[in-house]
């Protein structure tokens, strides 16, 4: 095979997917991938797949009647035999006895596309190393330069490693165990390529936790908790959740909770908070803003209460003529304080 031949015969390959999309629909493949499929044996499972847009009933059925006709004499439309030659160049290159097995033909049919696939086994596709293997001497020629120049538009090379495999290094980017080419580019001499290294399946160098890795982040993770409660102790308004330590009023009493627990709640006996059933309407309000802190919002009022939101109104104007409260507008809520200590009414 000579070096001009070598170096444009993948071009013969995309030329003939064009002359079967015409054939098929009077236009190009949609797209075509190329799928390799390394095993740790050394072998590669390759696949070539076309595939063409599906717009009409009449397209589909003119795609079934072809695809029938494919699958029994597929190599008219996507020929081994170039493939057949770079096994013979890369044998001949690489040393390595080479050759194709079990290639088939294949087509499926789905809503919007059809596809037509050729497969087949390269043996020795790989040079195995101490470590593991590596691939990219397959596509070299004697000239130094490579069978599979390049990828035109809408082409996309996806070279998939076996399985306890990683790249230690490669020519292109790595994304999921797998080196992903989309076209258009064009090959360096010995590319596509990459090394690979073998991991034991049971510790995958990605998953393994080292002594020092888990020690920092259990720390980290200590300073995250300590953090957040030095927040809450500084900012958090207790008020929010002061139902529940109304609630279970024992709860306030554990030395974990205590120490975070609202102010109000560490002076009451451990039981619910209850009401003289004479008590006034402005001294029950007076005594919730008390249990508060000295500070609740309007809404807490009602929710204590359980009275309309006009009545608590009412009752809180009162309380503010007679200079026992203050009110401050934040937003659409109001924010009730105490304003002194509370006396007779005047």
């Amino acid at each position: 095979m000579s070096t001009v031949l070598s170096r444009y015969f993948f071009i013969l390959i995309i030329l003939l997917t064009a002359v079967c999309g015409s054939s098929l629909a009077q236009e190009d493949p949609d797209n075509t991938t190329i799928r390799i499929i390394l095993t740790p044996t050394g072998e590669a499972v390759w696949t070539v797949e076309l595939n063409f847009p599906i717009t009409t009933p009449a397209e589909k059925q003119s795609f079934t009647t072809f695809s029938n006709n494919f699958k029994f004499n597929g190599q008219s439309h996507i020929s081994l035999t170039p493939f057949e030659h770079a096994v013979t160049t890369a044998s001949a290159e690489t040393g390595r006895e080479m050759e194709l097995q079990d290639a088939s033909y294949s087509s499926s049919i789905y809503e919007d596309h059809g596809s037509l696939s050729l497969t087949f086994v390269w043996t020795n596709f790989t040079k195995f190393n101490e470590d593991g293997m590596d691939f990219g001497d397959v596509f070299l020629v004697e000239s130094g330069n490579t069978w599979m120049p390049l990828l035109l538009e809408n082409q996309e090379l996806i070279i998939e490693f076996p399985p306890n495999y990683v790249a230690q290094s490669s020519s292109h980017s790595i994304y999921n165990g797998t080196l992903h080419v989309i076209g258009p580019i064009e090959f360096a001499p010995g590319e596509p390529s990459a090394t690979l290294i073998q991991y034991s399946s049971n510790a995958p160098p990605s998953d393994q936790t080292t002594p020092f890795t888990l020690s920092l982040s259990i720390a980290i993770l200590f300073l995250v908790i300590v953090g957040l409660l030095w927040i809450l102790k500084r900012n958090f308004n207790w008020s929010l959740f002061s139902f529940i330590f109304s609630t279970f009023p024992a709860a306030a009493q554990y030395p974990i909770l205590k120490r975070y627990s609202p102010p109000f709640i560490l002076d009451e006996p451990p039981h619910p908070m209850t009401y003289e059933p004479l008590i006034s309407d402005e001294e029950l309000v007076l005594s919730i803003i008390r249990r508060q802190g000295g500070r609740i919002k309007q809404v807490d009022i009602v929710e204590k209460t359980d009275w309309s939101n006009a009545k608590v109104s009412q009752t809180l104007s009162h309380l503010e003529r007679k200079g026992f409260i203050e009110k401050l507008r934040i937003g659409r809520e109001n924010l009730i304080s105490l304003r002194r200590r509370e006396g007779p009414d005047r």
